[in-house]
């Protein structure tokens, strides 16, 4: 194990890639470090999600055998200002990245999430040469796209620092999560409450070394990559960010990945690139799971499973996730809270009345109000000494809407919707 590793207890072991519903073939070591399999032994195999793969293009998709099961129902391609998405044929990159997440080939390749719903929106120019800021807007416009369709997680394994015309380049200090064109756009995504996965890149041997735009955004889940035998893989990019926060998030599988290509052959790949589609389908079963749980809780869950949680470093972050863990970190935040009881919901007039049981007298609350762009209102620290707790808002100048109240103790999470 690496330092600070948490080992997989006996009863967590990922089983033999015994008959099931899925057959995993070569791809089955890829999916079973983040506990891909057992998450589809539970049911979750992404139904009831939408996801958008935001790439350059995914040539042949309509018509891989790959991809016979596989629900798409929207395309567009930013860059011809036309649905298809199908015939780029400068490059296999978006479809070898949509086969993680939605190829089924019995006995080769299970995509992460294959019953997913999907959206394909390409963003990259054809060709591969050209580095033009009008990619960071197209990105901007399948955002946009993806949020007016209801879509829960956009993932893309695409990324930003340098253009044709130089003058228009990124630098290191511009890494704070804030600057970069692309970076504003996904932080956005995120306060609409779509979960959004990116790449870290695959900087680390070159000069640049680091993470790429949008994967310096704080909300954002930047995906880095290991390889079979859990180590780094000495490409992908590092944090930390220009303001000192910990990136990647989590790594996966994206040295020698199993993928899926435009001819409908099997075969691996290698690059951030392709663990972060497999993070995306981790996130999305776990949605589906969790239907309850807000896009950020999700994104904390994955985070606080990692190998590597109590001691993150930067290259893997926070480490290699997996479903067996954050199950149970899920089923503590189901429980946390059903206790607590928040009324009047809708607010009526400006005083909250939060009823806490008494297993909660003398803890440390955290009670923090936003709404639903992520705006926060107040954040109060309070230690419960009596059952009932009056929150008054009226310094807050709340207009009619949705807010949500989070009551935080101890790591846990309960969240109730706030009507005003």
């Amino acid at each position: 194990n690496t330092p600070n590793e948490i080992p997989i207890t006996k009863d967590e072991k990922e089983p033999t890639n015994g008959r099931t519903e899925e057959n995993y073939g070569a791809s089955f070591q890829q999916f079973g470090l983040l506990g891909i399999n057992r998450m589809h032994d539970d049911g979750f195999r992404g139904e009831g999600m939408h996801i958008a793969v935001i790439d350059g293009g995914f040539t042949n998709a309509n018509i891989n055998p790959l991809f016979r099961q596989a629900r798409i129902v929207d395309t567009y391609n930013f860059t011809r200002n036309t649905v298809d998405v199908y015939n780029n044929i400068t490059s296999t990159h978006g479809t070898r990245v949509l086969s993680l997440l939605a190829a089924f080939q019995d006995g080769q390749l299970v995509g992460s999430a294959y019953k997913a719903s999907f959206y394909l929106f390409t963003t990259e120019n054809d060709n591969a040469n050209i580095e033009n800021k009008i990619e960071e807007v197209n990105w901007i416009f399948a955002a946009e796209r993806s949020d007016s369709l209801g879509v829960d997680i956009i993932t893309t394994s695409l990324g930003y620092r340098t253009f044709d015309d130089s003058s228009l380049n990124y630098t290191i200090n511009d890494l704070d999560g804030k600057t970069a064109l692309i970076s504003q756009a996904a932080a956005v995504a995120v306060r609409t409450g779509m979960i959004v996965v990116a790449c870290a890149g695959n900087e680390a041997l070159a000069s640049w070394r680091k993470i790429i735009f949008p994967a310096d955004v704080d909300s954002v889940l930047t995906v880095g990559s290991v390889d079979a035998n859990k180590d780094y893989a000495p490409s992908s990019s590092r944090g930390k960010t220009a303001d000192g926060r910990i990136k990647p998030d989590v790594v996966a599988m994206g040295q020698n990945a199993v993928v899926g290509f435009p001819s409908g052959n099997i075969s691996v790949s290698s690059g951030t690139s392709f663990a972060a589609p497999q993070i995306a389908g981790l996130a999305a079963g776990l949605w589906q799971a969790n239907p309850t749980m807000s896009n950020m809780q999700i994104v904390n869950m994955i985070r606080k499973s990692g190998t590597r949680f109590s001691n993150p470093s930067d290259s893997i972050g926070y480490g290699i996730p997996n479903y067996v863990k954050i199950k149970i970190l899920s089923d503590q935040t189901q429980n946390f809270g059903n206790n607590i009881t928040v009324y009047p919901n809708p607010l009526a007039s400006n005083q909250l009345q939060i009823w806490f049981d008494e297993q909660y007298i003398g803890k440390n609350i955290t009670l923090t109000l936003s709404d639903v762009l992520g705006k926060t209102y107040f954040v109060e620290y309070i230690k419960t000494q009596e059952l009932n707790y009056q929150l008054d808002t009226s310094n807050y100048n709340l207009t009619s809407g949705l807010y949500f109240l989070r009551i935080s103790s101890q790591g846990l999470t309960k969240m109730v919707k706030v009507i005003k």
